[in-house]
């Protein structure tokens, strides 16, 4: 599993970012070591946390932990959302007597999530707080670590007051595996080939793939692989279409134009031409 370095800058506590699923993706099934608030903005979610898999939506505030991996593996095209992350010595400085956000982020195997639906108040302060800590400029570090400071809080406080977020299911092993290398290795190998080395059958695999994600292991390949293509049309603007589909993880050209076609309606050329533009 990947173990994510944040880029922190260094005179700050911590960053604040807004996250649009159109602009991102999912990402990756990661953690980190700083601890992490994500406030729902807009549209609905959903997460595979710890080896469950919880639903988000407009008004959700969730908190991850560093011994927590996460990916979020489903949104709506409108999902977007504030991600703020702290540094741990910031946090335990902060914390004071809450003893139980300190157990939980010092806790190598935690299990509880801590998240649910906020009232308006509280939602719209820390909607609007975070959005101006994302506007203050590299002159303002001591102001942006004081708000980041206060946000930390609130946020704390609001989540213990409300009714706290629950599995919708749990998330077998191999499906969590399965997810994880589809999204790091979105190459050529069968899936079968796949599936033996995550120490399953192809069948049982596909069926639990199938039932506790919606979606199968071809199409969320396929998915996979058209969000990378993208991410390389975006890095590389000069390099040919083959070799993009290639790296992507397409067998060859015409497979890349086949699928692109059937899932975006778009060829790979029409797709890149409008990211390009």
């Amino acid at each position: 599993m990947r173990s994510e370095k944040l880029a922190i800058p260094s005179a700050r506590d911590g960053w604040v970012m807004y996250y649009e699923r159109s602009v991102f993706g999912e990402g990756t099934l990661h953690l980190h070591r700083e601890l992490e608030l994500n406030l729902v903005i807009r549209g609905r979610g959903e997460y595979l946390i710890a080896g469950g898999r919880y639903s988000i939506a407009s008004g959700s505030l969730l908190w991850l932990f560093p011994s927590q991996a996460h990916l979020l593996v489903e949104a709506s095209d409108d999902f977007a959302m504030w991600v703020a992350v702290f540094r741990p010595r910031f946090v335990k400085r902060l914390a004071g007597g809450r003893t139980e956000l300190v157990a939980a982020l010092e806790s190598e195997s935690l299990e509880r999530v801590y998240g649910g639906r906020l009232d308006g108040l509280r939602y719209q302060e820390l909607a609007v707080g975070l959005q101006r800590l994302s506007q203050l400029g590299n002159a303002d570090d001591a102001w942006f670590n004081s708000g980041l400071g206060y946000y930390l809080n609130l946020g704390w406080e609001a989540v213990c007051g409300v009714t706290q977020i629950r599995a919708a299911s749990r998330v077998h092993p191999a499906v969590e595996k399965a997810l994880h290398y589809l999204r790091e290795q979105c190459g050529q190998e069968p899936l079968p080939m796949m599936a033996r080395k995550l120490g399953i059958s192809y069948s049982r695999l596909c069926g639990l793939f199938s039932e506790q994600t919606g979606e199968s292991l071809t199409s969320y390949r396929n998915r996979m692989r058209i969000e990378r293509l993208m991410r390389l049309f975006r890095i590389h603007p000069d390099r040919t279409l083959l070799e993009l589909s290639l790296e992507a993880g397409f067998g060859s050209y015409a497979q890349c134009h086949r699928i692109v076609s059937s899932l975006t309606g778009l060829s790979p050329r029409h797709l890149r031409s409008g990211i390009e533009h």
